[in-house]
């Protein structure tokens, strides 16, 4: 039984260091305020275009945030 732990164990910590960074990244998207030059990491510099979005390599886990009543 310990043996079979210390296994799961060790497999678990390979697959955590082959696995990236551990943290998807969320971008979000204003039409009104955001710039296509922006990095879209937060609300204050936000990408304008859904555009931008279609070139990013998202991760597992990544979220596109879209800005409340806005038009798309």
């Amino acid at each position: 039984m310990k043996r079979r732990l210390f296994v799961i164990s060790v497999l678990h910590v390979i697959f955590l260091a082959i696995s990236g960074d551990g943290y998807a990244k969320d971008y979000y998207v204003h039409p009104s305020k955001g710039k296509d030059t922006n990095s879209g990491l937060s609300q204050s510099v936000a990408f304008q275009s859904l555009d931008k979005i279609n070139y990013l390599k998202l991760e597992v886990g990544g979220r596109v945030l879209l800005a409340s009543g806005e038009v798309f």
